[in-house]
């Protein structure tokens, strides 16, 4: 027979991954649409607005370390057209997958056992839609023994919405309503012993990398008529106003210090 493994659902449709390698597509009505043969064997499927995404493995034999090998599609859940495919190269050495979701501007991000939060960031043009996986947050350092863990649950506005582990447990209590912490988005940036300027470089590169990630999804809305493109204009301009600030922040950074090489 046929199991389902997996749901999830956005606005107006719903996903549902079966053992057959299966994807059915339904309407918020129960509706059936498309079904759609799986690359590989499901491993999790998630959902927000129009855009699912189903991560499946590409090989059931992970690699010589022990990284799993696997890949992933994004979906317009509505009619079931392939966005984007490719590999999920974003694991630690050795690691697996523990969790996957959409930020608020419906970009894809995963996390591995290692605690490494990766986003796809997709290219801001017709040339390309796969994208490249990035590295957003290590949670290693931030952890106060060895034994803890942090069980995410989104990621909004710049920072990872999750329920701190102690002890080793491996998700919450769920007799107990868990108690939500947030932590701030940093990318793993080289450091420099000569000048302090990590903080102006890794906000400048994860600024310009989420404007190109609010620019698809509010390219998106316009196309389905959701949103006025005037008006979504205007905020993107605003978001383009932060992030010029913060490169000029780090120009005159690099200008103060005399490093004229790196500020051009």
């Amino acid at each position: 027979g046929e199991r389902v493994l997996g749901c999830a659902t956005g606005s107006g449709w719903c996903g549902v991954m079966t053992s057959r390698r299966l994807l059915r597509l339904f309407t918020v009505g129960g509706i059936q649409g498309p079904i759609i043969w799986l690359p590989g064997e499901p491993v999790t499927i998630v959902g927000r607005d129009r855009f699912m995404a189903v991560i499946y493995h590409r090989s059931m034999s992970p690699m010589q370390d022990g990284t799993q090998l696997l890949g992933y599609s994004i979906i317009d859940g509505v009619n079931g057209t392939t966005i984007a495919a490719g590999d999920v190269s974003a694991l630690s050495p050795g690691a697996s997958l523990t969790w996957a979701g959409f930020t608020e501007s419906c970009a894809l991000t995963v996390m591995d056992s290692d605690g490494m939060l990766s986003l796809l960031a997709r290219p801001n043009n017709e040339l390309s839609s796969v994208g490249n996986w990035v590295p957003f947050l290590d949670t290693v350092g931030l952890k106060k023994s060895i034994s803890d863990s942090f069980w995410p649950v989104e990621v909004n506005g710049g920072r990872l919405v999750c329920v701190l582990l102690r002890g080793g447990k491996e998700h919450p209590d769920a007799a107990r309503r868990p108690v939500t912490t947030t932590l701030k988005l940093r990318m793993p940036m080289a450091t420099c012993l000569s000048m302090k300027s990590g903080v102006e470089e890794e906000a400048s590169v994860r600024a310009n990398i989420a404007l190109d990630q609010r620019k698809l999804f509010d390219d998106a809305l316009v196309s389905e008529g959701k949103v006025d493109s005037e008006d979504i204009e205007e905020e993107y301009d605003m978001m383009c106003r932060q992030v010029d600030k913060i490169t000029l922040k780090l120009f005159n950074t690099f200008v103060t210090a005399r490093k004229v090489e790196r500020a051009l």
